[in-house]
């Protein structure tokens, strides 16, 4: 008996020590504030922003925070394995912890799949943010407050070096001048005081299909370019993340994101409770 505990009390640290190392390999915590909270329907509060410095008016200055809320509804989900825990025990080729890793990758990129379906549809109609503006906005731009406009689907007309010679296939340079545009559109993006918010931004996230990954991958990540140009990208820290998972965006083969993850991430994440697994085996009478 004391054999099959050892064996199913092993299965449960592999697989918890697994999750954690996926937690820490995956893209997720960078693209959403990760919750967790124990409700089948989680009500998620945040703010808007603290008011502008202005001339002391005592108490009669000050202004409200006022909060706003998102309602999050949980899904339940499951994947499941059979390990028999004396096949477990006398594994020497380490199948059986390779099983567990491809559970725990499978589980991982389920989230991930919620994410990428989102940025998918950002731009099709009943698929709204928290203002109810799409999350991806341009003839229905993002306004709050003393925000102005916000324009976060962009084209050529708001970022001129989004017009390139071929849209699948641009330049390193090209790329490089896209990348540089789109980061300068959002470091003039403004909060509901009118402040300026990405101004310090210097962290960022591009998600992108197949074919324009490794020439972004090249734009950001090359010291010089042609003609021993120096490449400006370098002053920022940018990771590049293929997803051929986003359809759309696959297909079209020119679309794509560039993401802060710096500080407060454009998606909210909630999950209720941890996975869970159970493991059933013989136990020896002796």
């Amino acid at each position: 008996a004391e054999q099959a505990v050892m064996s199913r009390e092993r299965i449960e640290a592999a697989f918890a020590a697994r999750l954690v190392e996926g937690l820490d390999e995956m893209f997720l915590p960078k693209l959403a504030e990760m919750k967790f909270i124990e409700d089948a329907v989680a009500r998620v509060g945040f703010t808007n922003s603290p008011p502008k410095m202005q001339k002391w008016r005592g108490p009669r200055g000050s202004k409200t925070i006022a909060p706003k809320f998102l309602d999050i509804t949980n899904e339940r989900r499951q994947t499941s394995v059979n390990i028999d825990a004396d096949a477990w025990r006398r594994d020497k080729t380490g199948e059986f912890k390779k099983a567990i890793d491809e559970l725990v990758v499978a589980y991982q990129q389920d989230r991930l799949d919620d994410v990428f379906d989102m940025f998918d549809n950002g731009d099709v109609a009943g698929n709204t943010s928290y203002d109810g503006k799409l999350f991806f906005a341009n003839g229905t731009p993002h306004v709050d407050g003393e925000s102005g406009n916000i324009i976060n689907d962009l084209t050529a007309s708001e970022v001129g070096a989004l017009n390139v010679g071929t849209a699948t296939a641009p330049t390193p340079e090209e790329a490089v001048d896209v990348i540089n545009g789109m980061i300068g559109k959002m470091r003039g993006f403004k909060d509901d005081a009118g402040r300026v918010v990405n101004r310090d931004a210097r962290d960022f996230l591009i998600l992108a299909p197949s074919n324009l990954s490794t020439i972004f991958e090249t734009a950001t990540m090359a010291n010089t370019l042609a003609g021993g140009e120096t490449n400006t990208l370098r002053r920022f820290n940018i990771e590049v993340l293929t997803a051929p998972e986003i359809s759309g965006w696959e297909t079209s083969g020119t679309e794509f994101a560039i993401i802060r993850t710096d500080r407060r991430k454009p998606i909210i994440f909630n999950q209720e409770t941890a996975p869970e697994i159970i493991v059933r085996g013989p136990i020896d009478a002796g």
